[in-house]
């Protein structure tokens, strides 16, 4: 929308008018035009002249950096998904799982995670056996370097009191466990106070964000933290029902933590980042099996709960759309990442609203007029009829000027 248009209302009114549109085309009802969904990664850092070290290590830098660019693009809604954990916190706890700006990459590139296998294939019973026991004793010293120590405890379970642990702790090799975990625990809090303020800031100068609730589906969830990838997959093959008990257990906890987080969030959206579910990762009968009951059954509780879940579905899923058509009409948001976006079209055009995809190559790559063109045939294919939001890959790398072609080609021709 032109800032000429916006000059007499207000930031709440604003707002309103945003988050109804964007509520509006996910409803599949008729609106006056294609809603523009900005998705800012790394792009802040360089589009405000700062280090992407600073989404770690300075919050107020980088707030403003993603503040400055929502002010500028002016976008319906927004989200920042990178950046949300203090780099101090992490250098304290010796993350294992990660590599960011400033700590073992560049400060000028982004983060990597890095690939563990914290739970081995021979320790299924162990962790059915006790979590808590097995997530402090096992999991969580592999994943930092900082809870090493206590790898060293006896088992939690069968205690009938603290005497024997209090000796424990009181080995040596605990007191510098304790201070860099109470050191993180404040720099934790510190960041959090600082970048926790960040929705709240934009809801006051009239920008909703895309989703400020979260879920996962367990396959995910086993697959990026706790197998592993590689292990995961190979448990499908070697010991499916351990697999698929895991990923009972990880459903099982699902559900409530989700409820109580919307209790708190004015925004009832829920955003769910889909890793391994598309048609790269697992065929067909896999995907029934492991991963879509899971994924069904979320989004069909949220729905029930009256919140509007927003599955990012990451590479491509041009084999699995016809199975998006079981959840509720116009209820759910489908962000695509690499599916053909005509296809999702095709299939789910008036049952459900979908999300997407110009790509990042184009706005790092591309000309303007390029970027233009293929916002205007996605508007003219995936808009016609409405249930159609204009978004791409969170970005990284991007020229300012190719960011800005795609928010106005949307606002020229996304007109209904």
């Amino acid at each position: 929308m032109p800032k000429s248009a916006n000059a007499n209302k207000s930031p709440e009114e604003l707002y309103q008018e945003r988050d109804q549109l964007f509520t509006d085309v996910i409803a599949l009802k008729p609106v006056a035009r294609v809603p523009m969904a900005l998705r800012l990664g790394y792009f802040t850092a360089k589009y405000a002249g700062i280090t992407t070290q600073d989404a770690f290590y300075d919050a107020e830098k980088w707030k403003k950096a993603n503040r400055d660019a929502i002010l500028d693009y002016q976008p319906d809604v927004y989200s920042t998904s990178t950046g949300t954990e203090s780099g101090e916190a992490l250098e304290l706890l010796q993350a294992k799982n990660i590599k960011w700006p400033g700590h073992g990459v560049s400060p000028y590139h982004t983060h990597q995670s890095i690939e563990l296998e914290p739970m081995k294939d021979n320790e299924y019973e162990a962790y059915f056996a006790d979590p808590s026991d097995f997530t402090v004793r096992t999991f969580l010293p592999r994943v930092y370097g900082v809870m090493e120590p206590f790898a060293k405890l006896s088992p939690l379970s069968g205690s009938t009191g603290l005497i024997g642990y209090v000796a424990q702790l009181a080995r040596p090799e605990f007191a510098p466990a304790y201070a860099a975990i109470r050191k993180a625990g404040e720099a934790t809090a510190k960041w959090q106070a600082s970048m926790g303020g960040f929705s709240e800031e934009m809801t006051k100068l009239g920008y909703p964000p895309i989703s400020s609730l979260a879920a996962m589906v367990p396959f995910d969830t086993v697959s990026d933290g706790w197998r592993g990838m590689r292990g995961t997959m190979m448990d499908m093959y070697k010991q499916p029902d351990k697999l698929m008990r895991l990923l009972e257990t990880m459903m099982s906890r699902q559900g409530d933590r989700t409820a109580m987080m919307a209790r708190r969030s004015r925004t009832k959206r829920v955003f769910m980042a889909l890793h391994r579910g598309s048609d790269g990762f697992m065929n067909l009968k896999q995907f029934e099996k492991f991963y879509w009951p899971h994924f069904k059954k979320i989004v069909l509780n949220l729905v029930d709960q009256g919140l509007t879940p927003v599955p990012f579905l990451e590479g491509i899923w041009d084999q699995r759309l016809e199975y998006l058509l079981e959840f509720p009409k116009g209820k759910v948001l489908c962000h695509f990442a690499q599916t053909d976006m005509f296809k999702a079209k095709e299939v789910l055009r008036d049952h459900l609203c979908i999300m997407g995809n110009v790509p990042s190559s184009l706005l790092q790559f591309g000309s303007v007029s390029e970027v233009q063109d293929y916002c205007k045939k996605l508007i003219d294919v995936c808009g016609k009829g409405g249930g159609f939001v204009m978004t791409h890959m969170p970005i990284d790398e991007a020229k300012p000027e190719n960011v800005r072609a795609m928010v106005d080609a949307t606002r020229k021709y996304g007109k209904y």
